[in-house]
């Protein structure tokens, strides 16, 4: 049997409000993580802090480490 395949919900929800996509339901097992890799300044640009707040907002129960 073929690994499920898993889509962002930002990517994926268009097609499931029009049915041409079925959601089954959530796959049990390890969590999905997502990193956000920026070069290392003093200071963070406001494109990338704006860009980790949407990521942060975006997952619910998200983790900022």
């Amino acid at each position: 049997m073929p690994a499920p395949r898993l889509l962002p919900q930002s990517i994926a929800a268009e097609d499931l409000a029009s049915g041409r996509l079925v959601h089954w339901g959530t796959v049990p097992g390890k969590p999905v993580e997502v990193r956000a890799l920026h070069t290392s300044r003093r200071l963070v640009s406001a494109k990338v802090t704006a860009f980790v707040q949407c990521l942060c907002e975006s997952f619910s129960g998200g983790v900022l480490a």
